[in-house]
């Protein structure tokens, strides 16, 4: 026995996108408008008006009413609307807000309800906040800038034959190519300053036109009087001697290097994955830790900036006929102590050399002493200086 159970039909509100596409399916096919209102679960009159135009889901007006009561309306205005004019640089959080609303009313809002202040809290913002700091789009032009700084790859965790070895990475990335030179420094001074800055224009064989650079105290000096900073007399010379500009950031704003910030991120990041996949983070020295070093940047970021870089060579200038001195002298007299005073450090000598006026030569990493021209010995360089 057959049953023929009711069919309820959809009314013009409750039609969905669903039973307008079935709809307009039957009718292609040739059915009625009737038949193909039946298969679709509407009426007659609501299979009129959608067989045609745009679904319903798009034909919704946007929603200007509240669906609910808003839960902050009765502090809003006393104990919210406050503390936002109060944060003039925008840094109030909404969930401090809500944390402290929740304090003084205690059991009135729910941590549900915190999506609703957050949203409140963004359009009040939207309207009546303090306005947002601009950053605008930096557009390379070839051979024009490179950008370098320091960085601290400390957090590697990285040991030389079991001792741990804190370091610095000097990091100098050309702004178009992206490509990147790298060296390793015990901390941030004048001469492994130079000794970076060196290698990676003579391992590029071609210099830029302008040095992006951070304001620090290897470079520049602060001016007692106005308090901002100048380039030290010792680094405008090695820029002078390249014929190079120096573009400074401004003090307390690290993204406006934003080619050496945005590099320091990826080659870190380069580095603990290819560490990772080593299995250890122990090396035999320095010498193979930086061979290990340079090779994840040439297979992480120079390879993939080699077609840049080629565009880009024909606009880079030439290098001069020799590099500058990368470290620094000191006249000193051998004390009694059998001990010299280099760069603020005290370091021992050879107890024949009391008495007599050496030369000292303070590197990145080492300090020669010399007598007569002779080096007669050289000491790894004390941290610090």
């Amino acid at each position: 026995m057959r049953v023929t159970l009711p069919v309820f039909l959809v009314e013009d509100g409750l039609v969905t996108d669903a039973q307008v596409r079935r709809l307009r399916e039957k009718r292609m096919a040739g059915k009625t408008l009737a038949a193909a209102a039946a298969a679709a679960g509407m009426s007659e009159r609501a299979a009129r008006k959608w067989q045609s135009g745009p679904l319903p889901s798009t034909a919704k007006g946007p929603r200007w009413w509240r669906t609910r009561e808003d839960p902050f309306a009765d502090v809003w205005q006393s104990e919210v609307v406050p503390q936002l004019v109060a944060d003039t640089d925008g840094r109030l959080q909404v969930l401090t807000l809500f944390k402290a609303l929740c304090r003084r009313h205690p059991g009135r809002f729910q941590p549900g309800q915190l999506r609703t202040l957050q949203r409140r809290v963004r359009e009040w913002r939207v309207q009546y906040g303090p306005d947002r700091e601009v950053y605008f789009e930096q557009v390379p032009v070839p051979g024009r800038e490179a950008a370098f700084d320091f960085t601290d790859l400390s957090d590697l965790r990285v040991t030389l034959r079991g001792v741990a070895f804190p370091h610095l990475l000097f990091e100098w990335v050309l702004s178009y190519s992206r490509w990147t030179y790298v060296e390793l420094a015990l901390s941030e001074t004048f001469e492994a300053l130079v000794s970076g800055l060196q290698g990676a224009l003579w391992t590029l064989e071609a210099v830029p036109a302008v040095l992006r650079h951070d304001n620090l105290s290897a470079a520049t000096h602060e001016l007692r009087r106005s308090g901002g900073r100048q380039l030290t007399v010792r680094f405008r010379q090695v820029l002078d001697h390249y014929g190079l500009l120096s573009s400074r950031i401004q003090p307390g704003k690290p993204h406006e290097n934003g080619v050496a910030e945005q590099a320091h991120f990826r080659t870190a990041t380069a580095i603990e994955q290819a560490l990772l996949l080593r299995g250890e983070r122990d090396f035999v020295d320095e010498a193979a830790y930086l061979r290990f070093v340079r090779r994840v940047v040439d297979e992480e970021r120079n390879a993939q900036a080699a077609a840049r870089l080629a565009e880009e060579r024909p606009y880079l200038r030439s290098l001069p006929a020799a590099r500058v001195p990368e470290y620094t002298t000191f006249q000193c007299r051998v004390r009694k102590w059998s001990t010299i005073r280099v760069g603020g450090r005290v370091y021992s000598v050879p107890s024949r050399l009391i008495g007599h006026l050496v030369e000292a030569r303070q590197h990145p990493s080492t300090v020669e002493v010399l007598y007569g021209g002779r080096v007669l010995c050289t000491m790894p360089r004390l941290r610090g200086g």
